[in-house]
This record gives structure tokens, sequence and C-alpha cells, in this order.
């Protein structure tokens, strides 16, 4: 977990502009990306023309694709679920953004929809 100050919040078209300007071999490595994801929190308003809920499964909606990688809004309703899985031979990189409208039930706790951003390569990841 970083102890530095916290980034500045970015729009997703500054985002994706961002990661478009990656060469493929950033993404045989997980370095470079996780830097930016780090550096880059996106604001939460800015992803709402690609947001899709579902009340039965989460959501997978496309913001960006390219040859090197697919970048992806994936929302979470409050108890939804996934199996557990894996992106054998690919990298992958999360950052969770958590909306400000809340769910609250009668015992008083406070739930949170919860939004993923994904972004999975389809270059052969790195063994080293």
């Amino acid at each position: 977990m970083s102890t530095g100050a916290m980034s500045k919040q970015v729009s997703i078209e500054d985002f994706v502009a961002g990661l478009r300007k990656f060469s493929e071999s950033a993404f045989t490595h997980t370095e470079e990306i996780a830097s930016f994801l780090e550096k880059s929190p996106v604001a939460p308003e800015t992803l709402e023309p690609y947001l899709a809920w579902d009340r039965q499964h989460y959501t997978r909606n496309l913001i960006d694709k390219t040859v090197l990688y697919e970048l992806i809004a994936i929302c979470w309703e409050v108890g939804q679920a996934s199996s557990v899985h894996n992106h054998r031979d690919q990298n992958c990189w999360m950052a969770i953004v958590i909306r400000t409208a809340g769910w609250r039930c009668p015992s008083g706790d406070c739930w949170w929809r919860i939004i993923i951003l994904s972004i999975r390569s389809w270059i052969k990841a790195n063994a080293s």
C-alpha cells in the first residue's frame, strides 16, 4: 500500500489516452502499468457512459480495446460474486473505484456498489 500523497483524479478519456501511449513491452511486465494505475486514479463520474448495472450478476462494460489490451469497467452490486478463475498467460491489472451511491440495509450497515477497472493484455506474460 502506498504511503505517498493521493494522486489527482483523471477523466477516463485522459486515462485511456495515457494507456494508449504504452508500448507492447510495457504489457509483458507488470510494473509500468501498475504504476500508471496508481498514479492515475479515474474520476468516478467520468465512467458514467460506460456503466451498466444488473441485479442478477455483475456486468462487464467495454471502455477501450486495442491489439495490446482491453479496458473494461466491471460493475458489482451488493452481494454479487464470481467464481475463482485466472487469466492464464495474460497480465491483468485492476483498480477499484467506489461509487458515492450506496445502499443502507435495515441494520444500518452501509454497503457500496463497486466499480473495478480491469486491464487485460493478450501479450504473453513474461515468466521472469
